[in-house]
């Protein structure tokens, strides 16, 4: 019963055990948040040459508006 028991090494550093049976959680460190798309937008449009002609007809179809999923899967 002394023995911590945790789904994975890291549930096992999130849950501690004391041998007076108290359990405690250890602070978890703050992430960054992820780019939101105000933030990626504020960077401005992309410039992308496209050489094959492959990609230029992708290109067209993903510009088109209604997309057509079996195209595309068969232009890739």
């Amino acid at each position: 019963d002394s023995m911590l028991k945790a789904e994975s090494p890291a549930d096992m550093m999130l849950a501690m055990k004391r041998s007076d049976d108290v359990t405690y959680s250890l602070p978890i460190p703050s992430l960054s948040p992820s780019p939101t798309s105000e933030m990626l937008a504020a960077y401005g449009p992309v410039q992308v040459e496209l050489r094959s002609e492959k990609m230029k007809g992708l290109k067209k179809m993903f510009k088109s508006t209604k997309l057509n999923a079996s195209a595309i899967k068969l232009q890739l």
